[in-house]
């Protein structure tokens, strides 16, 4: 299959399979490649509705999930490797499906803010979590640090596109 998200997931695999030294990473392994094996782009395609449709103007779906594709399940795997540089931020979008999310332009037109959390009790290396948009994030925050009592940092990153 030739997709970026896909062809960068299946990089990650067999990064993560190589280094796979204990029976969690095994695992961890063994979880990722199935979601990945499962997860595959359908032959049938979306309408900007949601609907599946023949049409030329449709965007391919997920054969499991029957969400647009990247379904929601490979944008979320694809998070946890968001510190390697072939990650694409582009891969975010909305969920429910919807249109990709635009950054917010700060200042210059080049200029770009991407927002993301860090929760050190469920990462303590301190991983980020992306957003589209602040009101998301600062939501997510609020949600989290109320089911699981951890300390949540919120952060807005600036970047030049």
């Amino acid at each position: 299959m030739s997709d970026p998200i896909w062809n960068f997931l299946v990089q990650r695999l067999d990064d993560d399979r190589a280094a796979a030294s204990t029976p969690r990473e095994v695992a961890e392994y063994e979880t990722k490649a199935r979601l990945l094996d499962w997860h595959q782009r359908a032959p049938y395609t979306y309408d900007e509705h949601g609907e599946r449709s023949r049409g030329i103007e449709c965007t391919a779906g997920c054969e499991a999930c029957g969400d647009m594709w990247p379904c929601t399940t490979l944008v979320f795997l694809s998070f946890v490797y968001v510190d390697h540089p072939d990650f694409k931020w582009e891969w975010r979008r909305p969920f429910p499906p919807g249109p990709p999310p635009q950054p917010t332009i700060v200042e210059e037109p080049r200029m770009y803010v991407y927002y993301t959390a860090v929760c050190k009790g469920c990462f303590p290396e301190g991983r980020t979590v992306p957003f589209s948009d602040e009101h998301d994030r600062n939501e997510w925050a609020a949600a989290h640090h109320e089911a699981t009592g951890h300390e949540v940092e919120r952060r807005a990153e600036n970047r030049t596109g």
